[in-house]
């Protein structure tokens, strides 16, 4: 329990560590011409591109996954990225479903629409929700991440087994329990209450980002040779 503690008290202090350098090289970034820009933050000609990529790069890969009586919730892999959506039925707006966009690990997080402008891949899936769920109105989306548990018990008297009980500990790993989830802040409280019910996570273990998740692909963004003076030595 005392170990929860600290690992709790640690991602909350490393949370707010991130937003804040977050901020602080995304506003030095900008000064130098470089910009991650959200689709609704984009001009009319920049929002159309991205419109092209989606139907050409997106749209082809993503399943729609609805979650109700007869569509269970879906195996989500550690720290998979995804997008959770409350949705309603254009016929009958009463009718109130959530689903989820799983994004895929083969598209890039950002798409470079310009030679100095990323738009986070997510922006351009809520954008164009309602074609992956045709008939309906989106009404709500948040990017979210998860964390299973990845923890290996063994057993002295398994010691001697030690190799196939180490194998089978790595395919169970993939089924562990979810033990962190990372949304993004403001997430409307519907889709928050929809995720925690099915993955029964403490309140405590929820960690809400005022700044993009899945940050380890900023790589990508530090990878383009024009900006390779920005890089640190």
């Amino acid at each position: 329990l005392q170990q929860l503690k600290a690992i709790r008290k640690y991602l909350h202090q490393e949370k707010e560590l991130l937003e804040h350098y977050f901020n602080e090289i995304t506003s030095e970034l900008e000064k130098e011409n470089l910009f991650i820009k959200h689709y609704e933050n984009l001009d009319e000609i920049l929002k159309q591109k991205c419109d092209e990529y989606f139907f050409s790069n997106i749209f082809p890969v993503i399943v729609p996954i609805a979650v109700d009586a007869t569509h269970p919730f879906p195996h989500l892999n550690n720290l998979s990225f995804s997008l959770a959506v409350k949705i309603c039925d254009k016929a009958h707006p009463e009718l109130v479903k959530f689903g989820m966009i799983r994004i895929p690990r083969v598209l890039p997080r950002f798409y470079e629409v310009s030679a100095n402008i990323y738009v986070p891949i997510e922006s351009i899936v809520h954008q164009h929700a309602e074609e992956i769920f045709p008939g309906y109105k989106l009404l709500a989306s948040a990017a979210f991440r998860v964390t299973r548990n990845a923890d290996i018990v063994i057993e002295e008297e398994e010691a001697d087994d030690f190799m196939m009980i180490l194998e089978q500990g790595l395919k169970l790993r993939r089924k562990g329990a979810f033990v962190r989830l990372q949304i993004q802040k403001d997430a409307d409280e519907q889709i928050v209450e929809f995720l925690n019910t099915h993955m029964k996570i403490f309140h405590k273990d929820v960690y809400e980002y005022s700044i993009l998740l899945n940050l380890p692909s900023l790589w990508q963004i530090a990878g383009n040779k024009t900006f390779t003076h920005l890089l640190s030595p």
